[in-house]
């Protein structure tokens, strides 16, 4: 049976869920310094095992935080996440 894999085998993509997409839009007045360092923490945390996370520039003055391929995210998880960056 040759569809069946082993169990000390590495799961290919195609059998792996996709991460769902979590975008950081960080207040435009954060200098570059601050926003290296945010990019920096969010980067070496654990967040990249269970999101693909995108940090940005807002071109407005506030932060904002959208997941994109999330079929259901629980709101607690949500705050949680978000929680983590303030």
């Amino acid at each position: 049976m040759s569809h069946l894999i082993p169990n000390n085998s590495v799961p290919s993509v195609t059998q792996l869920k996709p991460k769902p997409v979590f975008v950081m839009k960080f207040r435009s007045s954060m200098t570059d310094e601050e926003q290296k360092n945010v990019c920096e923490a969010i980067y070496k945390s654990d967040m990249n095992n269970e999101y693909h996370v995108l940090v940005l520039r807002n071109d407005k003055n506030i932060d904002t935080f959208e997941m994109y391929n999330a079929d259901k995210i629980e709101r607690q998880e949500w705050n949680t996440l978000v929680n983590k960056l303030t």
